[in-house]
């Protein structure tokens, strides 16, 4: 995960010389919604091809998607906030939440990587948490050291985070070009 945590702080954090330094050459990201298709939805552009996005997509689901198109790394990282609900709750059943809220999204074209997160989620119940995370390489196989190199075409990443009134699930979809 060495490639996409370097991309999203490049298009995220890292000021102006470090753009210079490494100038972006993709295009910026376009907005992954659908215009205007839900109440209190921004896009907002960020430095170095970034962009975060947001908008709430149920009563009490908050949708945010951070974009970085930077250098030879593209990520999309899509995290449903909510309240955290009463009881316990294993990983299969944020997993399955998780597909039954991308699966009802409504989309722009430049969301190209919805199919293949939707494709992931079905294939993360069988796999084994590493670092409290699920991750596979977009060839199907194995992240070695927890990254998915160039060779492996990117990868996927599902975490959930709780807080004492919150769960932030999070999907990653990120490839090298």
């Amino acid at each position: 995960m060495k490639i996409y945590a370097a991309a999203l702080a490049l298009a995220l954090a890292l000021p102006g010389a470090a753009q210079a330094a490494e100038a972006c050459t993709f295009q910026p990201p376009s907005p992954a919604l659908q215009a205007q298709a839900y109440p209190q939805q921004t896009f907002v552009r960020k430095k170095n091809n970034g962009a975060a996005e947001s908008a709430q997509v149920e009563k009490d689901v908050r949708l945010e998607i951070l974009h970085s198109q930077c250098v030879d790394t593209l990520v999309t990282e899509y995290t449903l906030v909510l309240p955290r609900p009463a009881g316990a709750h294993d990983l299969n059943y944020w997993l399955d939440f998780a597909a039954a809220e991308m699966q009802r999204l409504k989309t722009s074209k430049a969301a190209r990587d919805v199919p293949g997160l939707l494709a992931f989620l079905k294939k993360a119940h069988g796999l084994k948490p590493a670092a409290g995370k699920l991750a596979i390489c977009k060839d199907g196989t194995a992240p070695v050291d927890g990254e998915c190199d160039f060779e492996s075409l990117g990868g996927y990443i599902f975490k959930v985070d709780t807080t004492r009134n919150a769960v932030r699930i999070t999907i990653t979809d990120y490839a090298s070009a």
